[in-house]
């Protein structure tokens, strides 16, 4: 369907709309708008407990986090944001190679000492 659109020049709504009517059309949109909601929330929810974990207080850390996004949308060129989240995406990355290293480096004995000094459990 994204070919489609590429070669119409028409939206996804606009697609749907002139298959299916307006009443899937409107439901699907409606579902995408609750979707992309709720990946926001989740998305922010993630830098709140992600931050925490550094000691930095969600009410300062998803209201940075907001500002950023919300000035990379506005302000940023398209080349800017493409670089931003591609580099993320090579952050998460990082989760397999620690899951490779984690079989060969007992990261468990590595790490136990910080949590203890600090009070914490650790979850590994």
């Amino acid at each position: 369907m994204r070919a489609h659109g590429v070669i119409t020049g028409k939206g996804l709504s606009d697609l749907i709309r002139e298959e299916f009517g307006f009443r899937p059309t409107f439901f699907v949109m409606v579902t995408g708008f609750f979707v992309d909601l709720a990946n926001v929330v989740a998305e922010f929810a993630g830098v709140a407990a992600s931050m925490q974990i550094f000691g930095v207080s969600k009410y300062i850390a998803v209201p940075i986090a907001a500002a950023l996004v919300w000035a990379l949308v506005l302000k940023g060129t398209y080349r800017q944001v493409e670089v931003i989240f591609l580099f993320a995406c090579i952050l998460y990355l990082s989760y397999l190679f620690s899951a490779i290293l984690h079989i060969r480096i007992g990261w468990r004995r590595r790490v136990t000492p910080l949590f203890q000094a600090s009070g914490l459990t650790p979850v590994i």
